[in-house]
This record gives C-alpha cells, sequence and structure tokens, in this order.
C-alpha cells in the first residue's frame, strides 16, 4: 500500500494500467523516483521512473543496481 502523502509525486502520465507503483522514493521536495511492477508478462518487468524519463529492468537486482549508481543510495527492499 502506497502511503497517501507520497501519492502527490504521481503524475497521470504513469501507465497504471501496465505497470503496478510498488514504491514512491522522494528526492527533492517536487520528484521522485518511482519504482513500478509491469502487471503484464510480456513487458519488462520492473520500471523506475523520475523527472518523467522511465527505465526499465529485467531483474530487481539491476533496477537496485541502477538506482544506487545513479542516486548514490541503497534501493531498500
Amino acid at each position: 500500500m502506497i502511503d497517501e502523502n507520497l501519492k502527490r509525486y504521481l503524475w497521470t502520465g504513469l501507465d497504471y494500467e501496465r505497470y503496478e507503483v510498488i514504491k514512491i522514493i522522494p528526492q527533492t521536495m517536487n520528484f521522485a523516483a518511482i519504482v513500478m511492477k509491469s502487471r503484464n508478462t510480456t513487458d519488462t518487468p520492473w520500471c523506475l521512473k523520475y523527472c518523467g524519463t522511465g527505465h526499465y529492468f529485467d531483474t530487481y537486482e539491476e533496477l537496485q543496481s541502477f538506482y544506487f549508481d545513479h542516486f548514490k543510495k541503497r534501493l531498500e527492499d
């Protein structure tokens, strides 16, 4: 369940039908990294959205590695 206070970081351009929001991680007052998981088995399973761009990953471990390289913080499970 996503914290109601964090839902302000979500925007209408996210594909909520194909991807489920798993985690919202605030980075600044205006932006958050949004971890999403595909609902469709034919899509790339994991997605990280930030500032309107998306990065897609085959495994959660790849997503964690990218997050650490980009934000210099660990992505908690």
